[in-house]
């Protein structure tokens, strides 16, 4: 596991001093981490990514990377403390780009799970990004600068040309390359 933060995560008012973003590979994945992912799917979800899909992806597929937002709190009537899990994101690697498999937060801190994503991306060799948006969150996904395009030309022009559709969502991609 690589922490990245355990102190305020700069600008973001919404997250506190007690939140922790951690960054986890295949090879290092806690025991119980998918377990408790699929705990608070429904509450980070937030009925927009089905769980029958992350799960499935959890289980099923090579996921190479975990980054995870979480905030220690105490139970009612118990002076246990229990990671809640305000925000997640899997990705996988792909021959031409890194794959966002899923992306789920509570309002406030999927921003800087994104960021996350794409410095790990970088960091890793890759210089682009590509996911499959749900559909209805295309605008969400210009707006962080991804377009719609095959991961081969994200880098250079070329006109968009949406790939997908309405129920599936549409492949979107962006070039995490400096001055591209």
């Amino acid at each position: 596991m690589v922490d990245i933060f355990n102190v305020t995560l700069g600008a973001n008012k919404a997250m506190s001093s007690e939140h922790a973003i951690s960054v986890y590979t295949r090879e290092n994945v806690p025991k119980g981490l998918r377990h408790t992912l699929a705990l608070y799917h429904d509450e980070t979800c937030r009925k927009k990514v089905k769980r029958a899909y992350t799960m499935g992806n959890i289980r099923g597929r090579k996921i190479d990377l975990y980054i995870v937002c979480m905030r220690k709190e105490r139970r009612l009537r118990s002076d246990r403390a229990e990671d809640r899990v305000l925000g997640f994101l899997i990705a996988q690697e792909r021959k031409h780009a890194m794959y966002l498999d899923v992306v789920c937060a509570v309002p406030g801190h999927g921003a800087r799970l994104i960021e996350l994503f794409e410095e790990e991306a970088l960091r890793r060799g890759y210089a682009v990004a590509e996911l499959r948006s749900v559909p209805g969150a295309e605008g969400f996904w210009k707006k962080k600068g991804y377009r719609a395009l095959p991961p081969t030309k994200a880098c250079g022009p070329a006109r968009e040309k949406k790939s997908g559709d309405a129920e599936n969502g549409y492949r979107m991609s962006k070039c995490l390359a400096k001055g591209k």
